[in-house]
């Protein structure tokens, strides 16, 4: 699926050689399979990549909610101190309500 979603080979590399990438590769599957454009699948590539380094995942665990509060604040004050980035607090909501939603909670 990466293949399709990166052109250049370093993103590609990147994306193939982090952690849980046979789970990432199924859910941007089912995501490009719902109608997903490309774009929008890399972006949620790219994201995906933050949240295993904000989560320190290297295999599959439970995550408990207290974690991604701890992580979407350290991504909102990543992205709030960045001069060229316009996100901020506000995506680290953003973060806290999709990982409930995936989550089933």
């Amino acid at each position: 699926m990466l293949e399709t979603i990166f052109e250049r080979p370093f993103f590609l590399k990147r994306h193939q050689e982090a952690p849980l990438l046979e789970e990432r590769e199924r859910f941007l599957l089912h995501l490009h399979q719902q109608g997903t454009s490309r774009p929008a699948l890399r972006t949620l590539a790219r994201e995906l990549m933050h949240v295993l380094r904000l989560l320190e995942l290297k295999s599959l665990r439970d995550v408990a909610l207290g974690e991604v509060h701890r992580a979407a604040k350290r991504w909102g004050e990543l992205q709030h101190s960045h001069p060229r980035i316009r996100a901020g607090y506000g995506s680290a909501r953003s973060i806290i309500h999709d990982a409930q939603n995936r989550s089933g909670r």
